[in-house]
């Protein structure tokens, strides 16, 4: 399938976001992250319910995490424009991180590493310049890379996470404290 791997900063440059899909030409484009589960679960256009344009809301996808496709429904807050806001409270990475040069032995210890699992593939090198400002990242730092940006992006989609930004007055009293 075709997807997007677009994450735009905020006004103060840091991504809290994920654009789940994209409106192009009266047709939906999923981002990479939901491209991912649509493909992991095996999911039909018709078990997916996304938001027309300018609308916020949810995007339903009928399935549950726990079961097989078509048996429960996950339901993901979307802010207006479709973006997924990101749950990016936490020190651990997203996901199962095997770095390029220990593939052999960790395929070696565990043949079905990647067996019913979405793989993500990319570059952590600093010299890639790949990094992205975010609240918070693995290890206490605040930037991460593209390839976790995505994985955190599809885990909020596959465990069907419902993050959703405080209300103006709770954030006005957070800030009154």
């Amino acid at each position: 399938g075709e997807g997007t791997v677009l994450f735009l900063p905020g006004h103060d440059g840091v991504i809290r976001h994920a654009h789940l899909f994209h409106h192009v030409e009266n047709r939906k484009l999923p981002s990479l992250p939901l491209l991912a589960a649509i493909h992991h679960w095996r999911l039909k256009t018709s078990q997916l319910a996304l938001p027309e344009p300018g609308e916020s809301g949810e995007a339903l996808l009928l399935h549950d995490p726990e079961g097989s496709p078509g048996r429960g429904m996950v339901r993901l807050s979307l802010e207006r424009g479709n973006l997924l806001l990101l749950d990016q409270a936490g020190p651990d990475a997203p996901c199962r991180v095997v770095p390029y040069h220990g593939l052999d032995a960790a395929l070696a210890a565990e043949p079905d590493l990647f067996r019913d699992r979405v793989l993500l593939a990319g570059v952590t090198a600093g010299a890639a310049h790949d990094e992205h400002s975010v609240p918070v990242a693995p290890q206490g730092l605040t930037s991460t890379t593209g390839v976790m940006l995505h994985a955190g992006a599809l885990k909020d989609v596959l465990t069907g996470t419902r993050f959703r930004r405080a209300s103006p007055g709770a954030e006005r009293a957070a800030v009154a404290l």
